[in-house]
């Protein structure tokens, strides 16, 4: 999403890649976006070890925590694991830029480091992916006492057989 109006971020061309689909994306306004590399290997299984996985390290280290102390209040829990995430998306992606496996090639140079270095890094991508993560570990960690989480709760009131319940779920 980074892309969506000019291009910021790029993939290192070395994996095989077939130009990226971006283009075909409704009110997709980066120009000539069909050009932009995306190595599918690399970005096809990123996603799962680069967002899903995270997401359920929080989930596990926000049991820890409470676990831990019982009285921690939720604010401070969503803080502490907040900041846990940014110590780990700082230290991936500060890694992931100086091997060049992926760039920003246009950053607000007041909120990166390194600006103007070809391993530059935005600082906002660390607030918005460290907010993504939470997000993802707030779902799967806040779960009824049956493990349900909140979008699944209620799933008994339906009129379907079990696996219809399980694909619902």
């Amino acid at each position: 999403w980074i892309n969506w109006t000019s291009q910021q971020f790029m993939y290192s061309t070395v994996g095989i890649n077939f130009g990226s689909w971006t283009s075909h994306i409704p009110m997709w306004s980066s120009p000539n976006s069909q050009f932009v590399t995306v190595p599918i290997v690399w970005a096809g299984t990123a996603y799962l070890w680069l967002v899903a996985i995270p997401g359920y390290a929080g989930s596990r280290f926000m049991t820890w925590l409470r676990s831990r102390n019982p009285g921690i209040g939720f604010f401070r829990l969503l803080g502490t694991t907040f900041l846990a995430f940014v110590v780990f998306d700082l230290i991936l992606e500060t890694v992931i830029v100086r091997t060049q496996l992926f760039s920003y090639s246009s950053t607000v140079p007041s909120l990166t480091l390194f600006a103007e270095k070809k391993y530059q890094f935005p600082i906002y991508e660390t607030a918005s992916w460290c907010a993504t993560y939470l997000g993802l570990a707030c779902i799967h960690h806040v779960r009824d006492d049956r493990g349900r989480t909140l979008v699944e709760r209620g799933i008994d009131n339906l009129r379907i057989s079990g696996r219809a319940k399980t694909f619902a779920r």
